[in-house]
């Protein structure tokens, strides 16, 4: 007990934390002191300076070449020079683009990219059947946004890395070729081509910068284990979690309201409530429970819907959907359970059939449906309804045992195992043996031993021989005398209540002996003594043998089955 209430407590101190931690994930964010988000902010800001003046004198020197450019292409005198200059203004075009989305992107602290993205207007049949599912995989990926955008700088900076030696060198290559040349021309076209690499230099400069400046700042927005789980627990219950706590609350709600309605509907018909009920009755039970679920599924896909939150709207049309499909292979056996349901089926309601060995009275057909027999104790069982779909019931007659013998009632096995039945439930049978010990069967293995039930009365058949010299006696008087000693002596035993009838006759004359058969005949209440008189009436031969002088042949006494009132083999036990 004491364990019990101290278990009690710590599951309460549990949930009490729980339910603070909740509290402060839902109210709070995580909570730095301010020196410390001054010198964050103040070095954010630094950075971002720096690589913005940085930028800005890049721009301003690409913006003066690209007006050199534009204005030696008026100038240019052969074509392919103008073809040259045209492709070097393009290039520097596109640089100083890039130059500007990068400037705007550190300014601004958002991914141009993603804001400026639009949706294309094109049909894609492919891609409306598969509307279904984006919802769910727009919500994966941004669970994994974060990790792919530090991967995707990670190899951006690993590229740009790359580039820049390469840069290097080949500007430095260029230099020692003008520092070793004399001839002016291949020095002034050399010097182009070092302004060319210079730029190249410069923009990867540029990118590595920006690509730098944004993996520190992604870098610095890692957060603990512990705060990223209470961002999570935030954001699910403010609003994927709310909205499947309030339709999960609506299907509920619908469920109770369409029980509560049946059960109105059942006070207000009280007919509904007969053990038997007619077929419409059952066809609008099963309707009214299919509409209940119909309804309940309803009000929590409306609640998602009128939420908006698509993803578990998605997933739960696709449970639906899941479901359909693999229900579809079982709707012959549906239609099967729905006969059973409304008792048009092979199984029918106050019926007999036989479960797991033993017979039962089918009491009612339902999800669960109620079995019973009367001569088990604890004798009523639940079963599921599609148990019953390969089995058949028939109609049963007033006088059909239930089971071949009640609580108290002696029985004999084809074991050889005799006693008394303590318990009979559905699931064992215990029997009480002479000298007290106990023997369970389980109910099934008991009703394989073909029980025989002494308690509704017995008969006992004992064979003894005499020797040939009563030859003239064996047939009239022997037996007679035989039978009024044997009626004496049982009632002076105190069996004169129970003994229904006694006899002795001649049997045959075997090889040695002239046999003759004692048949006794008792009822259900000597069942105890069973074993005492099947002594007794070779006891009682062999006394008559003494009194009447009649000679036994040696080792002649033999003791045979008898059938019992239902004309059922009794082997009686020998000692």
């Amino acid at each position: 007990m004491k364990k019990s209430r101290s278990l009690q407590k710590f599951l309460w101190i549990l949930g009490l934390c729980v339910l603070m931690t909740l509290g402060t994930a839902l109210g709070q964010e995580p909570v730095e002191t301010k020196a410390v988000q001054d010198v964050k902010i103040e070095s954010e800001v630094q950075s971002a300076t720096d690589s913005l003046a940085r930028m800005l004198e890049t721009h301003v020197g690409l913006t003066r070449q690209l007006q050199a450019r534009k204005a030696e292409l008026k100038k240019a005198a052969t074509p392919d020079l103008k073809d040259e200059i045209s492709a070097d203004i393009s290039r520097l075009q596109e640089s100083i683009g890039a130059l500007e989305k990068n400037f705007e992107k550190i300014s601004t602290g958002i991914d141009l990219d993603r804001f400026d993205t639009v949706k294309e207007p094109e049909f894609d049949w492919k891609r409306e059947i598969l509307d279904l599912l984006s919802p769910i995989i727009q919500q994966l990926k941004s669970m994994t946004d974060r990790p792919r955008q530090l991967e995707k700088l990670r190899s951006e900076l690993a590229y740009y890395q790359s580039r820049m030696p390469i840069a290097k060198t080949a500007v430095a290559n260029i230099q020692n070729l003008i520092s070793q040349t004399e001839d002016a021309q291949l020095k002034a076209q050399l010097n182009k081509l070092k302004e060319k690499w210079l730029k190249r230099s410069d923009q990867i400069n540029n990118q590595l910068t920006v690509v730098q400046y944004q993996l520190e700042q992604k870098s610095r927005e890692k957060k603990s284990f512990w705060e990223t789980g209470q961002m999570l627990v935030q954001s699910f219950f403010k609003s994927r979690g709310r909205n499947f706590i309030l339709a999960t609350a609506s299907f509920v709600l619908t469920w109770i309201l369409f029980r509560l309605a049946y059960r109105l509907i059942v006070r207000i018909r009280p007919q509904r409530r007969i053990e038997h009920p007619p077929i419409y009755t059952r066809l609008f039970d099963i309707g009214y429970r299919l509409l209940t679920v119909i309804g309940a599924v309803a009000a929590f896909l409306f609640v998602l819907y009128i939420a908006g939150d698509w993803v578990l709207l998605s997933l739960f049309i696709i449970f639906l959907l899941g479901f359909a499909w693999a229900a579809k292979q079982n709707v012959p056996r549906f239609w099967q359970e729905i006969r059973l349901m409304i008792n048009l089926g092979p199984v029918r309601e106050n019926e007999r059939i036989v479960h797991d060995g033993i017979p039962w009275r089918v009491v009612s057909l339902n999800f669960y449906s109620q079995l019973e027999n009367p001569l088990l104790k604890g004798g009523r069982l639940r079963i599921p309804l599609n148990e019953f779909v390969d089995k058949t019931s028939r109609p049963f007659g007033p006088d059909e045992p239930w089971f071949p013998c009640r609580e108290k009632d002696w029985v004999i096995l084809s074991d050889n195992t005799r006693g008394q039945v303590m318990t009979q439930t559905p699931e064992s049978v215990q029997l009480l043996l002479y000298g007290g010990s106990v023997k369970t069967y389980s109910t099934g293995d008991f009703l394989s031993q073909n029980p025989t039930n002494i308690s509704s009365g017995f008969s006992l058949k004992s064979t003894f021989g005499i020797d040939y010299k009563h030859q003239a006696q064996c047939t009239q008087e022997i037996p007679e005398q035989l039978k009024q000693m044997l009626q004496r002596e049982l009632v002076k035993a105190g069996y004169g209540d129970n003994l229904a009838a006694v006899n002795a006759e001649f049997s045959q004359a075997s090889a040695s002996s002239l046999d003759i058969d004692i048949i006794a005949v008792f009822s259900g209440n000597a069942a105890k003594d069973y074993v005492a008189l099947t002594r007794a009436l070779q006891s009682i031969a062999v006394d008559a043998c003494n009194r009447y002088g009649w000679e036994i042949p040696f080792a002649q006494v033999t003791v045979h089955p008898a059938g019992s009132w239902a004309g059922k083999t009794l082997e009686p036990e020998a000692g």
